[in-house]
């Protein structure tokens, strides 16, 4: 019966989460999960959407002896994203240089807040620029 219960109990704590809110290097919240070093990365990834329902970046995947440990940046809710061009878009006239010059400067803003990815920014100015 002894054995049964340790089983169960190495078993049960190995599945266990934990999510720690810190900040990068760049003054940036990310948050860091922990799991168990008897369960796989999915499971740190399964708490890693609860965290962030807007999705999320791998930061980082380390394998430790006793945990593993994932470090991840949320995105920004969808609704957020496919909001934004639209409100940069309606400031000025479509095709004004001032439209474009303003829509680039909207856009640093949202990616120095963190609100969007270097991958989103990057595919976003591409289309201003392309759009000149």
């Amino acid at each position: 019966m002894r054995k049964v219960f340790v089983a169960v109990l190495v078993l049960g704590l190995g599945a266990c989460t934990r999510a720690i809110p810190i900040t990068d290097t760049e003054g940036e919240r990310v948050w860091m999960i922990e799991c168990g070093a008897a369960v796989s990365f999915s499971v740190c990834h399964t708490r890693a959407q609860k965290m962030c329902p807007g999705g999320y970046a791998t930061l980082s995947e380390d394998a430790g002896f006793n945990r593993k440990e994932v470090r991840v940046r949320c995105l920004p809710p969808k609704d957020t994203a496919d909001q934004a061009p639209s409100a940069l878009s309606s400031t000025t006239a479509p095709g004004a240089p001032k439209s474009a010059e303003s829509r680039l400067r909207d856009l640093q803003s949202l990616f120095d807040k963190g609100l969007i990815t270097e991958q989103e920014y990057e595919t976003r100015r591409r289309s201003i620029i392309g759009a000149l």
